[in-house]
C-alpha cells in the first residue's frame, strides 16, 4: 500500500468519526436541546456507538430529515418523536416517555433569561459543560494518528 494512500484512508476515517458530532449539533440546534438530557448520542444510538436505536435507524431511513420523522412513533411507546423530544424524554427508548414514572423529570435548558438558576438559587453547584469543554473524542484520536503517520512517512523519505 502506498504511503500516499494510507495517508488520505486515515485523514478519511477522521471525516467519518466527526460527522457523528455535526448531526448532534444539527439535532441540538433544530430542537434547542444544548445541555439538556437528550444532547447525547443515546438519542440515536443503543447500548454501543455502532447499534442505532429506533429513532436513529428512522433518521438513518429518513436521510437525516428530522422534521420527516416528527410525527413518527419510532420507539412504539404511543408517543410522537416530537412529543417526546418537547417533554426532552428519548425518542428511541420505549421506556422513556412524557409521564413515565421511572423518567426523571427533564431538565430545563439553560438559557440566557434564567442562566441556570431556579429562583434566586443555582440549579446546581457544577457547572454546565458547553460544547467546547467535552472531550475531543475519537475524531481527535484519528486525527492524531493521521498526522503522526504523514510525519513519519515524510520522515521516512
Amino acid at each position: 500500500m502506498s504511503p500516499l494512500l494510507l495517508v488520505v484512508l486515515i485523514l478519511a476515517g477522521v471525516q467519518a468519526a466527526s460527522a457523528t458530532s455535526g448531526m448532534m449539533d444539527d439535532f441540538n440546534q433544530f430542537y434547542n436541546t444544548n445541555n439538556t438530557r437528550l444532547d447525547t448520542c443515546s438519542t440515536c444510538h443503543g447500548e454501543d456507538i455502532e447499534s442505532l436505536n429506533p429513532y436513529g435507524a428512522d433518521y438513518g431511513e429518513n436521510d437525516g430529515d428530522l422534521e420527516a420523522i416528527e410525527s413518527l412513533d419510532s420507539d412504539g411507546d404511543g408517543f410522537s418523536n416530537q412529543e417526546e423530544i418537547t417533554t426532552l424524554t428519548f425518542p428511541g427508548d420505549a421506556e422513556s416517555m412524557p409521564g413515565a414514572v421511572n423518567d426523571e423529570a427533564p431538565e430545563e435548558p439553560v438559557t440566557e433569561e434564567n442562566d441556570g438558576l431556579i429562583g434566586d438559587e443555582p440549579a446546581s453547584e457544577e457547572p454546565v459543560p458547553d460544547a467546547e469543554q467535552q472531550s475531543p473524542g475519537f475524531e481527535a484520536i484519528l486525527g492524531i494518528v493521521g498526522i503522526l503517520s504523514a510525519m513519519y512517512l515524510l520522515k521516512r523519505r
